[in-house]
């Protein structure tokens, strides 16, 4: 087993992990076609806010630029990579630290709703990992929170908000596929990253993920 000690606002969190596997390989198997995370990992996709500003606020220290694959390995390995914007303006901010980012759920919340500050501005967060039985998904637009939902072991931590479409049943524990597919309902398909962008070679921002985030 490794262990990764990762501070969060209000204490210090130590993430164990069993060795390394990918977190593109879904329980049913298979791999998604290009460089691409999904499971394992939780991820931001947030939009009206500039590509350099969330590489700032979200890397501790100095950001080195990279190619999609390169920066899909940092966030499985608890760095942090920040991607440019897909063709419809979202930039996905992803890493392995960031499963923690839902624990307490009010936090999320609240730092949902400062991302989205603005008119156009809208914040998601995605978390799933079948090992700990946590699977969450939020939505924050002009500064309010409009759906939280985690499940974090073997209860439900939180559900506000209504339900939107795409969501699975009420009844029964989400999947890894039950988040990633409503990620891709609700902006972008982390599982084919090469899809949602103009460039043939798109390049993001990879670094240590900064410790108050």
């Amino acid at each position: 087993m490794v262990t990764r000690r990762v501070k969060l606002t209000g204490g210090e969190v130590v993430l164990t992990r069993p060795p390394r596997s990918s977190s593109r390989s879904p329980a049913g198997g298979g791999e998604p076609a290009g460089p691409g995370f999904a499971y394992k990992i939780g991820w931001l996709a947030i939009r009206g806010i500039p590509e350099q500003t969330l590489v700032e606020l979200c890397i501790d220290g100095d950001a080195r630029p990279v190619g999609l694959e390169e920066g899909v390995k940092e966030a499985e390995e608890f760095g942090c990579f920040v991607t440019p914007p897909t063709r419809d303006g979202w930039v996905l901010v992803a890493s392995k630290a960031l499963l923690e980012m839902c624990s307490p759920p009010m936090k999320l919340k609240l730092q949902l709703e400062l991302l989205s500050k603005g008119k156009e501005n809208e914040a998601q967060y995605f978390a799933s990992d079948r090992t700990i039985d946590l699977y969450a998904w939020a939505r924050a637009r002009g500064g309010r929170c409009e759906r939280l939902y985690v499940h974090d072991g073997f209860d439900v931590a939180a559900d506000e908000g209504k339900r939107g479409p795409g969501e699975p049943p009420k009844s029964g524990t989400p999947s890894e596929k039950d988040v990633v597919e409503l990620a891709a309902r609700w902006s972008v398909d982390p599982r084919v990253l090469t899809r949602s962008f103009s460039t043939p070679e798109p390049r993001g921002w990879a670094g240590q993920l900064r410790d108050s985030f």
